[in-house]
């Protein structure tokens, strides 16, 4: 046996780890100089990251920790995470028709919920920081083309927006209180 099939061996076995909608039977294939691991395979990202913990005993564990503007940490479970995510999917208009989603954030809770709902949909998305110039903002703005922008910067405005197809939507009221959910952003 040689170390090429070994080496297949060795990454179909690692990718029985992940729960997958369609198993790759192929890790690595090349095709026109490209690399193309488990192309053949469908994964469910959220799945994999949140969902197979939530009827555990892990369900609990604080799995994400993140400094407020005061230095203060507050932890997220998978549950509160998966809620979070939850609220805010039933708190975007017509989320399933959305295809991009552009995140102006700093790092921050809202940001990784965003990005969970994004994977979870299977929504395309890119994160562009609030430290940003706005000629830099509005150049990732014009080359990523979303459909929708998320941000609690008011720093993103019509400026960045000039044919007015671009929704723009504050985290604030993304993620805001939904009285059934209870919202853990303070």
């Amino acid at each position: 046996m040689n170390i090429q099939n070994n080496s297949e061996k060795f990454w179909l076995s690692i990718a029985n780890n992940l729960y997958w909608t369609k198993k790759p039977k192929i890790a690595l294939r090349v095709h026109k100089n490209k690399y193309l691991w488990f192309d053949d395979g469908l994964i469910d990202i959220y799945y994999n990251l949140i969902g197979r913990h939530l009827n555990s005993k892990k369900k609990d564990y604080k799995i994400i920790y993140i400094f407020d503007e005061c230095s203060e940490i507050k932890s997220y479970s998978y549950s509160e995470i998966n809620d979070q995510v939850d609220n805010f999917l039933t708190n975007i208009d017509n989320i399933k028709k959305i295809r991009k989603i552009l995140i102006h954030s700093r790092a921050s809770i809202e940001s990784v919920v965003t990005m969970l709902g994004c994977i979870k949909l299977g929504i395309e998305f890119s994160v562009v920081f609030e430290e940003l110039k706005n000629v830099a903002i509005s150049k990732r703005i014009n080359l990523f083309k979303p459909d929708l922008i998320l941000s609690n910067n008011y720093k993103i405005n019509s400026e960045h927006n000039k044919n007015k197809k671009i929704k723009i939507l504050r985290f604030d009221k993304a993620l805001k209180r939904n009285s059934k959910k209870k919202t853990f952003f303070k």
